[in-house]
């Protein structure tokens, strides 16, 4: 049976279980983004669309002061509302999670999501770790959006013009504005948007880029290694000066990335809480995803191409100090891929490294007690 077949048939078993279920909560990972959004409200959709009685609750924690930013409009018109600030006062009978890898990157909203009496887990990311009852997990998806994208067109469902611009918008947003989009996502995207407001979504994304470039002027610190590899860093008081917020960060990557040359890009930017909010893009082949999964995180590889991100307290030359080892063997790696400096030897992932538990040596990363010489330092000019 091929991919989207048994994506299919899982959501229609997902559907059943709402079908009976009297209340339901939807949740998604912190720091949300457009696809983030678009996948929670086309899961309420489609729930509500077989149990019209059901109570729905959406939950998703944001940095404090930053609420739900540009993403605001995706809620105008529609009858769920984003309960980000509540607590959840009694156990679900449905818990669906959407765009979300591993169940830390819930937040404050983990815990009770995955106490109702059942849950699923709906996402596109490569190193799920399932941590559902159901896991509904296709990595051959662009976004969580186009997986619910998919089903509808495929079941010919009544798609309104506002759950058409949601998910269009999801998909749209996360992969790079069109830009990283997989043949698969591109058909689907071409069979939704005769429904959507294509025009009006695109302006009104476009201009994260736009963004991403003036912030890149304002960053504090920037590091460039054999102008393959940039890093652009801000911390908290850098963006509140500029005015912006965390979210207007997220296209400076994507601006770094489009630099002629440049292979490997990353943006460290602070929260207003002193954490570190870390974007990573690969082209040609060079895979970030493996030191976003270090530290908690995660990303999605479309053929050449690779964004992730996660979450730190580590500041940016330490981060540096961890990252730079990996960096150097892919670019002195032929094979690009071939070999996961990440790795221990007994060929597990080390979850979470930090430089207080590990040493970096010759790329390769190891449990302390094996290696005793301290890391090298690597310092953002």
């Amino acid at each position: 049976m091929d991919r989207l077949k048994d994506l299919d048939m899982s959501i229609k078993k997902l559907l059943r279980d709402a079908m009976i279920a009297k209340s339901v909560v939807i949740g998604t990972h912190i720091n949300t983004d457009g696809d983030a959004h678009a996948s929670m409200l086309g899961m309420a959709h489609m729930v509500r669309s077989v149990n019209p009685g059901a109570e729905i609750n959406l939950f998703a924690e944001h940095p404090e002061g930053d609420g739900i930013g540009r993403y605001r409009h995706m809620y105008e018109g529609s009858p769920f509302k984003l309960n980000d600030n509540k607590k959840l006062e009694f156990r679900h009978d449905l818990g669906i999670v959407t765009d979300c890898a591993t169940a830390p990157r819930l937040g404050k909203f983990r815990n009770p999501v995955l106490a109702s009496k059942k849950t699923y887990n709906f996402d596109h990311h490569e190193g799920n770790t399932m941590f559902a009852d159901e896991n509904i997990v296709d990595t051959g998806a662009s976004s969580a959006s186009q997986m619910e994208a998919e089903f509808l067109l495929a079941n010919n469902a009544d798609i309104p013009v506002g759950l058409a611009n949601i998910l269009f918008a999801g998909m749209y947003t996360d992969n790079e504005f069109g830009w990283g989009m997989s043949p698969r996502a591109l058909r689907t995207a071409a069979a939704l948007s005769p429904l959507a407001e294509t025009e009006r979504v695109i302006d009104i994304f476009n201009s994260s880029t736009i963004e991403g470039e003036a912030l890149l002027r304002l960053a504090d610190r920037i590091y460039a290694h054999d102008n393959r590899f940039l890093v652009a860093s801000m911390d908290k008081n850098v963006i509140k000066n500029a005015g912006a917020t965390l979210r207007d960060t997220f296209g400076i990557s994507t601006a770094l990335i489009n630099k002629r040359g440049v292979d490997v890009a990353a943006t460290f930017a602070q929260q207003p809480d002193g954490v570190w909010c870390c974007s990573f893009r690969g082209k040609n082949g060079y895979s970030v995803i493996p030191i976003a999964e270090a530290f908690g995180g995660g990303g999605r590889r479309e053929k050449n191409f690779s964004i992730a991100a996660c979450m730190t307290e580590k500041d940016p030359s330490e981060l540096l100090a961890f990252i730079m080892p990996y960096v150097e063997h892919m670019f002195q790696n032929s094979k690009k891929n071939s070999i996961n400096p990440f790795m221990n030897q007994s060929g597990l992932l080390i979850p979470k490294m930090t430089l207080t538990d590990a040493r970096i040596k010759g790329g390769i990363i190891l449990p302390s007690t094996q290696i005793v010489s301290p890391p090298e330092t690597y310092t953002i000019h």
